[in-house]
């Protein structure tokens, strides 16, 4: 059975560009312990990355107990201390700054940068586009 709409002659096709690897902000939307398939526990986060004006979701799983190293620099890139376990409160709304590469054909983490955003905070959302966006002059520091 065909999906019920009714095409539109004067649908217009509009292309986005493509999707980048490279070093992006993010904001970390939603954060969920869980445990996954394999039965092991961690964090499963996701995340809102600026790409060119336009919010790209990210999904990624931090692992409580493997390749915790992870974990402790997703932490330390949202400015919180690895050493005295947040609450998930904290760490949602916080922002970051990581490499994304294209992996398997989803656009994912490669490496959170260690300490870059422990005082970055958006900037009040313009008129125009109603997206935060973070600059230098909001840094104290």
């Amino acid at each position: 059975m065909p999906l019920s709409y009714t095409p539109d002659p004067l649908a217009s096709s509009t292309t986005r560009d493509p999707l980048l690897p490279g070093t992006y902000v993010f904001k970390v939307d939603r954060a969920e312990e869980k445990t996954f398939s394999t039965g092991a526990r961690g964090l499963s986060v996701k995340l809102l990355v600026d790409f060119k004006g336009r919010d790209v979701t990210c999904f990624t799983n931090l692992f409580y107990d493997k390749v915790t190293w992870k974990l402790k620099s997703f932490l330390e890139c949202v400015g919180l201390d690895y050493g005295s376990p947040p609450e998930l409160f904290e760490i949602e709304g916080r922002f970051g700054e990581a490499k994304f590469v294209i992996k398997d054909n989803y656009f994912e983490v490669a490496t959170f940068l260690s300490g870059v955003d422990k005082a970055l905070k958006p900037k009040a959302p313009s008129a125009g586009n109603g997206k935060a966006h973070i600059k230098e002059d909001d840094v104290p520091f």
